[in-house]
């Protein structure tokens, strides 16, 4: 008996310091070492099933390192898993609490966490130049980010909708979603610019103009940008 609780307090333990070593790892951008300790912990979590969950947060900080290791078919594959959990706990699946932490607080919680996910997939497409894939991802994070009125998200969504638009060359979609933003954000001169910028593609230079000298009368970073 006291072996074992002497075994516990060890595993714990080193549960524990894996944990404080990712974190550490990750506040040093050292994505390389982050993710060798990811795999320590979960291969250890995994070798102890029956006594261990497996925390999603760390699922999320191993999608993280590959993002940035511009592994992005890696980092879109653990973003999925993370998604896969996550809705298998809406859906109150047994073994989803059996073998899993970190898992949601509320059902706001749940919406946060899954429009994240998606956000996340969705850049890895867009860093891919995979635009459309991004559009889809994108908006099922802005559908998330509505459930719950998280106006702020659903700004940023909308805007990143824009962006994808505006890399296909379709500006008049590209105007649509920038104006969502706007609406939901007025001080947003990176919407209000690029809105300019789809406008005059689209030769619709009143309005072009309109959005440019709102960008220019705040003084913002595009008020310097060439618009030619």
């Amino acid at each position: 008996m006291y072996i074992n609780l002497n075994m516990e307090a060890y595993n714990m333990s080193v549960t524990s310091v894996m944990f404080k070593k990712i974190n550490a790892a990750l506040s040093k951008n050292n994505y390389e070492y982050a993710l060798n300790l990811i795999t320590k912990y979960l291969r250890f979590v995994n070798n102890n099933s029956s006594e261990y969950y497996i925390s999603i947060t760390v699922l999320s900080k191993q999608a993280l390192c590959y993002n940035e290791l511009k592994q992005y078919q890696k980092s879109i594959n653990c973003y999925r898993k993370y998604i896969e959990i996550l809705k298998g706990w809406s859906e109150n699946k047994p073994y989803i609490k059996e073998k899993y932490s970190s898992l949601p607080k509320s059902s706001e919680d749940f919406c946060e966490k899954l429009a994240s996910a998606y956000e996340n997939i969705a850049l890895c497409f867009f860093k891919q130049e995979s635009y459309i894939d991004a559009v889809t991802n994108y908006k099922t994070t802005l559908a998330y980010s509505t459930k719950i009125n998280n106006y702020e998200d659903m700004a940023r969504a909308n805007i990143n909708i824009g962006m994808c638009y505006y890399h296909l060359e379709d500006y008049i979609s590209a105007i649509e979603y920038f104006s969502y933003s706007i609406k939901l954000n007025p001080s947003d001169d990176q919407a209000k610019f690029f809105c300019a910028e789809s406008y005059r593609f689209l030769k619709l230079y009143r309005s072009a103009i309109n959005y440019y000298q709102q960008v220019a009368d705040n003084g913002s970073q595009y008020s310097s940008k060439s618009y030619y």
